[in-house]
């Protein structure tokens, strides 16, 4: 009987002292995750599209590990997931910061692209401000210029040409606009600037809208001076 008892006395405090080390384990810190590991849960995270918390991965590596060799794919992940989850403002400006920072990277090209399609992502329509289409453009134009030989080329031209058709669309509403009101100088100050700017990309029927509006001011202020 006294052996048994022991025995169980015995088996009850390793249970206890179990207990204990797991109670504790409840209240202990999580061990601080290596940057290999950030690096590798921000990237399963990006791959997952759960891009929020890859850009908290990425910045904890940066934060922590600031001279690892992730640090710099990492600075750009943060950049792209805030692109892909449409944080366009955020994307832009992170995207500029590693141009600063990073001005020989390999990746530039894309950085560059993307600094322009934050842009395009929310330009508006021909009757509100055009600044995020000129913007747009100011960045394509640079890559055209500074990388003539990339295989992005061609996507970034067709870009281009787009957004400097949205631009000359809004110009030639506004001068529609003016030529209505009887603000005939401006309206054909407005028109200069289309031939000025865009002469390249001037189809027929865009040419026809320029005709008409050139034709009612001309006819409304000979009228007018009459």
């Amino acid at each position: 009987m006294r052996i048994i008892k022991h025995f169980l006395l015995f088996m009850i405090a390793i249970v206890l002292l179990n207990g204990c080390a797991t109670v504790k384990s409840w209240f202990e810190p999580e061990p601080p995750k290596s940057e290999d590991v950030l690096f590798e849960q921000g990237s399963k995270n990006f791959d997952d599209r759960s891009y929020d918390e890859a850009a908290n991965f990425f910045q904890e590596l940066i934060d922590r590990f600031p001279y690892s060799r992730h640090a710099v794919v990492a600075e750009l992940k943060i950049a792209d997931a805030y692109f892909y989850n449409k944080e366009y403002e955020k994307a832009e400006l992170s995207y500029k910061i590693f141009e600063e920072l990073h001005p020989e990277n390999e990746n530039l090209p894309n950085v560059i692209y993307h600094m322009g399609l934050c842009y395009y992502s929310r330009m508006k329509g021909a009757d509100r401000d055009q600044t995020f289409t000129y913007q747009a453009i100011h960045h394509f134009q640079r890559f055209i210029v500074r990388f003539p030989s990339s295989e992005l080329i061609p996507e970034v031209g067709e870009k281009l040409i787009k957004t400097r058709l949205k631009a000359l669309d809004s110009e030639l509403y506004v001068a529609n606009f003016y030529s209505r009101t009887a603000k005939y100088n401006a309206a054909m100050k407005r028109l200069e600037k289309i031939q000025d700017d865009f002469s390249d990309i001037i189809n027929p029927d865009i040419q026809k809208k320029i005709d008409v509006i050139t034709k009612r001011c001309k006819n409304k202020h000979w009228i007018h001076k009459l």
